[in-house]
């Protein structure tokens, strides 16, 4: 589908308001994004990279996946708020988290990020308390 190249393209604008603009696009198109979405995870834009991740936490659980993946991507504050968006989408981000994030991040954004019925073992493992 070509409209969303142009989208895709504008999230690699040194211009914010035009990488916030294309995001909120991207997202109001929601799945069929995702494909654009994963490919600029890989830019070499930084910019670029954050601005994808963000709007493919905002499309939420179809994207768990290529968020996952990132988890090992060499750059510590991609990662950092990857951690943070798998944690906002919730259940079905952190139930396929399985110790892929930075324990330490990991375990203190869980305390104030993941709401809902979890609970941490003294392992600092999540679980569902339902």
């Amino acid at each position: 589908m070509k409209y969303r190249t142009p989208l895709a393209a504008a999230i690699t604008n040194f211009d914010p308001e035009v990488r916030q603009a294309a995001m909120q696009g991207l997202v109001a198109i929601g799945a069929p994004s995702l494909g654009p979405l994963i490919g600029l995870l890989k830019d070499m834009n930084r910019e670029a990279r954050r601005t994808s991740a963000e709007a493919l936490g905002r499309i939420g659980a179809p994207a768990v996946a290529p968020l996952l993946a990132q988890l090992k991507d060499k750059d510590p504050d991609l990662r950092k708020l990857v951690t943070e968006i798998l944690l906002k989408i919730g259940q079905p981000a952190v139930a396929r988290m399985d110790g892929r994030a930075d324990g330490r991040h990991c375990t203190s954004l869980a305390q104030g990020v993941v709401a809902g019925p979890w609970q941490r073992r003294r392992s600092g493992d999540l679980v569902a308390t339902k």
